[in-house]
């Protein structure tokens, strides 16, 4: 009996703790790829354009449509100031004077001085360009950081459903598998105790069979000399003496309840007479 719990099958999983644990191994294996980040780099390029974007101030110098309303000004002021000279100098008789200069310039000037005068609606027109663009990278940087979390939120959840179906596997797996190895160790357990009370039992069965032997030749020869004796009773070949060392074999393993249990379930080896009778003894 020894030898055969040593040569006993190693313990192996069951088909379905093996299909939950290839399960949980393929989810391990298919961890999500996590947030990428993909919006990192332009959030940080707008982000740096929105902190470093100056206040607003107008520089006419800076202003193109200011620049191009000075040019056509300026063009059409020295054309003015040409014909208004051309004009005072047909006055004259075709000679330059002084009047007819200051009344050039003059012309000039007024291109210019109503040049100026334009001046606050281009600052105005200025503003309204600069609040637009500034609008337009706001929104830019917010369509781009929506974009962003929920990238980072698909991300998340996916890490979370995966973690969760890997806990579910583990869980199903290490519970299927620790029920099959705890009726496992119970069986081998028992097969241990089986061998042990049969090793003992036979060992029992040797020493009082010897035992016995030496007492029937002894009463024979006793018997022989003495012209007879008094024969014990046996209850299928062993005497109370006999039994009440099984017995003791039993109780020094197990406590006597369970004992009871063994010889009234069939259990500890002995017939039903040899059983019936350890019961009595046991009492």
């Amino acid at each position: 009996m020894a030898n055969a719990i040593t040569a006993a099958k190693p313990f192996e999983e069951s088909e379905e703790a093996r299909r939950w644990r290839e399960k949980l191994e393929r989810t391990a294996e298919q961890r999500p790829g996590g947030y990428s980040g993909a919006y990192a780099e332009r959030l940080a390029e707008m982000y740096d354009r929105l902190n470093s974007r100056q206040p607003f101030r107008y520089d006419p110098a800076r202003d193109g449509l200011y620049l191009s309303a000075r040019e056509q000004a300026a063009r059409l002021g020295q054309r003015a100031m040409r014909d208004t000279m051309g004009q005072a100098a047909a006055l004259t008789g075709g000679y330059g004077s002084t009047y007819a200069q200051a009344a050039g310039q003059q012309a000039y000037d007024n291109y210019l001085l109503r040049l100026n005068e334009q001046v606050p609606e281009l600052a105005r027109l200025a503003r309204q360009s600069y609040d637009a663009d500034t609008d337009a990278l706001y929104r830019q940087y917010e369509a781009a950081r929506a974009a962003d979390e929920t990238d980072y939120a698909r991300a998340r959840d996916a890490l979370a459903d995966w973690r969760g179906d890997l806990q579910l596997y583990e869980s199903m797996y290490s519970s299927q598998r620790d029920r099959e190895k705890d009726l496992y160790d119970a069986a081998l357990e028992q097969a241990r105790w089986q061998a042990d009370f049969d090793e003992n039992q036979r060992q029992f069965d040797l020493t009082y069979g010897l035992n016995a032997a030496k007492a029937a030749s002894a009463g024979r020869s006793s018997g022989s000399r003495s012209g007879g004796g008094t024969k014990a009773k046996t209850y299928d070949g062993l005497t109370d003496d006999q039994l009440r060392g099984r017995l003791q074999a039993l109780l020094d393993r197990l406590p006597a309840a369970q004992v009871a249990r063994v010889l009234k379930q069939g259990a500890s080896g002995l017939t039903k007479s040899q059983a019936a009778r350890a019961l009595q003894l046991l009492r």
